[in-house]
This record gives structure tokens, sequence and C-alpha cells, in this order.
């Protein structure tokens, strides 16, 4: 599974080095194990069922992560390209730390498309009748 985005990233080292900075994000989930676990309402309108989403918690069983952040230090790109390399010889210790906001952000986007598809579409439409 890919993931592009935008990133913007506050940064502090040490209290001596402090970092802000915005960019290209590519996330790349390898081996990966998705589970979606919604929770929804059964809401009527003109006589057809359809779906709120009242929470959407995914569960992720991951093999591998890989994180390349474009321009992170713009005034020096070798510095970015050895911040990523840590990054992802660390991957387990990065997972570990971005994984809660990661889960919680992607349940949340997950709600939001899901809910207009099912906004759109009945319930009663979803499925072939015999």
């Amino acid at each position: 599974m890919i993931h592009r985005s935008q990133y913007e990233m506050d940064l502090r080292w040490l209290t001596m080095v402090q970092t802000n900075t915005t960019g290209p994000c590519y996330a790349e989930f390898q081996n990966v194990s998705l589970v979606l676990n919604i929770k929804v309402i059964v809401m009527y309108k003109m006589e057809k069922r359809y779906l709120k989403i009242y929470e959407l918690v995914p569960e992720l069983d991951l093999g591998r992560f890989t994180l390349k952040l474009d321009g992170l230090y713009k005034e020096n790109e070798d510095l970015t390209q050895a911040v990523n390399r840590v990054y992802n010889e660390n991957w387990i210790e990065l997972w570990n730390d971005v994984e809660p906001t990661v889960i919680s952000s992607y349940g949340r986007r997950g709600a939001e498309l899901l809910d207009k598809i099912f906004a759109t579409i009945s319930y009663d439409d979803m499925f072939v009748r015999n």
C-alpha cells in the first residue's frame, strides 16, 4: 500500500536544533493486512435503509514500513537523504512512534469517504436481490 501526501513538521533536537518544514511525503506499507471495524447507525430515507458511520477503527498488521520525506532540509539535500536513511534503517521504532497518529488519521478519513458512499447508495441497493 502506497501513501502520498504533504507533510508539515516541527522538530526540535536536544533544544539546540529546530526545524520547521513542509514537503512531499511518500510512505510505503509492505506486507499489509488491514481490517476495518465499522460501527454504523441504520437510518431510513424514502423507505430505504442508509448507513451512517459513527466509528471506524482500522487494525493494521505491518511487515515493513518505508518513508521518504522530500525537502526535509531544503538547504542541505545530503542531510535530508541521511535522515531518510536513518528513518528507514530504524523503521520499527519510527512506526511505533507514528502508528497511533496514522491509524487515527486513516480512521477519520476512511469514515468520511465511506459516509459519502453510504449517504448516496442505500443499504438496500448495495446487494443484488434474488
